[in-house]
């Protein structure tokens, strides 16, 4: 019997305590003994209202007012909680009840409670701390239940895994491998000064995928070969690497935990299969079932309840039925139960949650006689025959509604949200106002998982009751049609839900990364042939690619869908070239402009009138220095008829930015800068679409400032786009703000910092797979080592050679240093062609012509500068006439005329209201002194 105080609790006191737990109210945390038990916010609020008033009837309205505050929700959102609640509690452990259900009134906590004064504790450790309010260092799910009768197991596990560093746990399905695994890291934890990384391999169905779910799990990006950039990166860690249900991809684990636990020493291994990954060094732990009272044996209620399968029977019956009460005469009933389900944890939830319809006597007949019957059709091991009866017993004592969610949410690789549940879910047959309650009743039953640690309650289906419904939804027909309905739930809710909300980066995959084996599964779906999903599906799903930013992989996704594709009906005929434009787009900005415009050349010559087809045309002229061209398109681009909306504006006035810029319009390209900051203020771009504009306006704002002299803005503009791009995480955006800024740092001469930028970039670019941005990082430190006078001559550079002969390219290196300007270059610019440094590229021409000493050098260089002046003017560069002003005035100095070289510089000086600690500015000054002397 268990015992309730009706009597309100005492006042004052820090600390409820009720069974084995203390409820801190100070700090708001729930402990067991020294332990930190995880809740999330809202279960707290609950457990404190309840155990505040304890032997009090609290309504469910108090009680969703008390967790949710503010916010209308429906009573389901409370059933789950508080299911949750006793799970994690133990709410029937040993036949000891905390929380009652009253029936059609609310509930009460039936525990005694003791008020005393709050302890010292110290601060929770961060591990440990409630996902709600702290950001955890680990990757570690919650543990959604207690684990009963397992501590010596993972006492054992402990000190074979501190031992051997590499070990496998393997058992039959539903015995418990996840939860010792998650308990057993909880347990060390704090063992591993850089973490405890869990990764669910269930999610994944292709082996060429775990290498780069491990790296990303790890916070390396999307790597184009992430093995490599694994074991560098573990070689020196201090870290447990939990790697969950890998039964389906043995081989490949196996490979890869062979290379990191002999490339690392303090990296720690632990795994779960149903068999073991056959690794050497691996450390193979079976799993047995929980324990059982003997058979033949009539054992009392106290005798039963030391037996581990028996306290969890009786802790799910209690929660799935309140009036429950384990007494002498129930006890040797249940232990045949618990015998007959082998001891098998997840079976004996299962029979446990059905006691609510059929108490236990019914049970244990219903159960017995089922899986006689059903165990004489299985040819596997007992323990699996076992479960698979109680699953399929389960599953035919749900009502039709029940049993038709359950299968169809099969669909799902991962999490999903009751949304979600109904888009693909409900039909005629299967109304949308039922699902969340059916989603309820079958949590309760323990065919599906509620975690309910975030702000929304997410439902799962474990591993084995996936594959069971799997195979339920193929048997009754509907597979296809519920594939249909979670393609088109990512196509429209999904990726309207993705695209709408206002995050960026980092918070952005925080939030959806989880999403990606879900996305995955339903692109899986379209490429099948039979499946025969409308070709603008799946573009809309592969383009979700783009926004997790798994580089190697969407270059994949892309081809196959093009072979997918092209292999369907002569009506799909056209859309490969729409794909091709994606593809194209994509290679533009992973691998640079040369490969992505070679990709652009497969394009239809028809589909020119196509936005990203004269996106490509203008990058193309761009990149061939066409400016007249690259400007007449970006004024036409937005006109377009398919233009594409608010996206494609923002890319038209990029695109004319750039293209300003480039033809030396630095007024009229600064102007363009300004008005797109202006309009980014209020508007948001996901990443697929900030990574098609790559080019940051602050980023060209920092070079078109520092050629019209305004070398401090300059400095600013840079540092701002740098730290705008490192806050979306976007890579390509990152690696672009990096090249402008080390390229600024250049013009101004702060060589140290050019150094840390470019150390930066090829960082960043090696993390995210950017051929284009690690070729680029190359060059850039080669160009550096010119200028450091580390490099006599020229290098050769690691540029492609369509690369080094494209005028971009040369232009960009020969801004950055006189000995990389090329005679292209040159007579490029003495053409009227050469764009944004054509007075540079003069000035240089110049320089040249005296170190030649040929009869006439002087006066054909004097001639050259002068036209380089002129062209510095034209374009309002005053940093470029500045450069000019001081070679033509050291000519002239030469040749007696200081006072004329010295009104000359002075007059191009005075023009400057910053920079003065730049380099080209404290040289001038330098000259300017020295032409003083020489006048006087």
């Amino acid at each position: 019997m268990n015992t309730r105080d009706t009597q309100p609790v005492a006042a004052g006191g820090e600390v409820l305590a009720f069974g084995p737990f203390q409820l801190d109210l100070k700090q708001r945390v729930l402990r067991e003994g020294p332990a930190v038990i995880r809740l999330n916010k809202r279960a707290l609020e609950i457990l404190i209202a309840l155990a505040e008033r304890a032997g009090e009837v609290v309504s469910k309205r108090e009680l969703l007012e008390r967790g949710w505050p503010g916010c209308e929700m429906q009573e389901g959102v409370l059933r789950v909680h508080i299911a949750a609640l006793r799970r994690v509690v133990g709410d029937g452990g040993s036949a000891t009840r905390y929380v009652e259900n009253i029936s059609g009134r609310g509930y009460r906590f039936v525990a005694r409670v003791r008020s005393q004064p709050g302890t010292r504790h110290a601060a929770p450790p961060a591990s440990q701390k409630q996902t709600s309010d702290t950001q955890r260092t680990d990757h570690l799910p919650a543990l959604l239940t207690r684990v009963l009768g397992r501590s010596e197991v993972v006492s054992t596990l402990a000190r074979r895994l501190k031992s051997k560093r590499f070990v496998s746990i393997v058992g039959a399905g539903g015995i418990g491998k996840t939860t010792i695994a998650v308990a057993l890291a909880e347990h060390i934890r704090e063992a591993y000064t850089d973490g405890v990384h869990f990764l669910d391999l269930s999610l994944l169905t292709e082996s060429r995928l775990v290498p780069g779910a491990l790296a990303a799990l790890l916070g390396l990006g999307a790597l184009a070969d992430p093995t490599h950039r694994l074991l560098d990166t573990l070689r020196h860690k201090s870290m447990l690497i939990v790697l969950d249900n890998c039964e389906h991809l043995t081989e490949t684990v196996a490979a890869l935990a062979e290379r990191v636990f002999s490339g690392s020493v303090g990296v720690h291994l632990l795994a779960t299969s149903r068999q073991p990954l056959g690794a050497n060094s691996e450390q193979v732990f079976r799993l047995a079932p929980l324990k059982t009272p003997p058979e033949l044996t009539q054992p009392t209620r106290d005798e039963a309840l030391t037996f581990p399968a028996i306290q969890l029977f009786v802790e799910r019956a209690m929660a799935s039925l309140d009036t429950f009460e384990f007494t002498d005469a129930d006890a040797p009933l249940v232990a045949q139960i618990c015998r007959r389900l082998d001891g098998n944890p997840l079976a004996i939830e299962l029979a446990a949650a059905r006691m609510d319809i059929l108490g236990l006597q019914e049970l244990a007949v219903r159960l017995n006689d089922g899986l006689q019957i059903l165990s004489g059709r299985r040819t596997a091991a007992a323990r699996q025959r076992s479960l698979s009866a109680t699953l399929d017993w389960s599953y035919n004592l749900l009502s039709p509604a029940e049993q038709a969610l359950l299968r169809r949410l099969a669909v799902f690789n991962g999490s999903f949200g009751p949304d979600s549940a109904s888009a693909v879910a409900a039909d005629e047959t299967l109304p949308t106002a039922a699902v969340f309650d059916l989603l309820t009743s079958l949590a309760a039953k323990s065919l599906i998982a509620a975690d309910t640690s975030g702000e929304e309650v997410l439902y799962r289906l474990p591993q084995y009751q996936r594959e069971y419904a799997l195979g339920k939804l193929t048997s009754s027909g509907e597979e296809d049609q519920c594939r249909r309905r979670h393609v088109e739930m990512w196509r429209t809710y999904g990726s309207a839900r993705f695209y709408s909300q206002r995050l960026r980066g980092a918070q952005w995959l925080e939030v959806y990364g989880s999403k990606i084996d879900d996305v995955r599964t339903a692109l899986n779906w379209c490429l099948r042939e039979e499946s025969n999903v409308p070709f603008g599906t799946t573009l809309s799903l592969i383009s979700m690619w783009f926004e997790f930013i798994l580089v190697n992989e969407y270059d994949g996704r892309l081809e196959e869908v093009l072979a997918s594709v092209v292999t369907r009906a002569p009506a799909e005929a056209a859309p490969p070239a729409r794909l091709e434009q994606l593809l194209c787009d994509f290679i533009l900005q992973a691998k640079g402009p040369v490969q992505g415009l070679t990709q652009a050349q497969r394009l239809d010559p028809a589909a020119l009138e196509r936005r990203t087809a004269l996106w490509g045309l203008w990058a193309e002229r761009l990149v061939g220095r066409d400016h007249r061209l690259a400007n007449a398109i970006s004024t036409y681009f937005p006109i377009q008829p398919a233009s594409g909306g608010a996206c494609t504006a923002r890319l038209a006035d990029r695109m004319l930015m750039v293209a300003h810029h480039y033809a030396g319009r630095q007024g009229a390209a600064r102007l363009c800068a300004e008005h797109i900051l202006r309009q980014s203020a209020e508007t948001s771009m996901t990443a697929r679409q900030q990574a098609l504009l790559s080019c940051d306006p602050r980023a060209v704002l920092s070079r078109i400032l520092w050629i019209q002299g305004f070398a401090d803005q300059a400095l600013r503009a840079a540092q701002e786009s740098v730290a705008e791009a490192v806050m979306t995480d976007n890579p390509y955006l990152v690696c672009y703000s990096l090249v402008s800024a080390f390229v600024v740092s250049m013009y101004t001469g702060d060589l140290e910092k050019a150094g840390e930028l470019v150390t930066a970039l090829r960082e960043r670019a090696a993390v995210d797979s950017l051929e284009y941005y690690q070729v680029w990082a190359r060059c850039l430190a080669q160009v550096l080592a010119i200028r450091s006078g580390d490099l006599e001559a020229p290098p050769r550079f690691s540029l492609s050679p369509a690369a080094l002969s494209s005028p971009q390219y040369l232009d960009d290196l020969g801004a950055m240093s006189e000995s990389l300007v090329s005679g292209c270059a040159i007579a490029r610019a003495e053409s009227g062609l050469g764009g944004w440094n054509a007075a540079e590229t003069l000035r240089v021409k110049g320089e040249r012509l005296l170190d030649e000493g040929r009869p006439d050098a002087t006066a054909q260089a004097a001639a050259v500068f002068q036209a380089a002046l002129q062209t510095a003017r034209d374009q309002d560069a005053l940093s470029f006439e500045l450069r000019v002003a001081m070679s033509l005035a050291r000519l002239w100095r030469s040749q007696g005329r200081s006072p004329a070289a010295h009104e000359l510089l002075s007059g191009v000086y005075q023009k400057f209201v910053e920079g003065f600690g730049t380099a080209d500015l404290r040289a001038a000054r330098a000259l300017l002194g020295e032409l003083d002397g020489g006048a006087g």
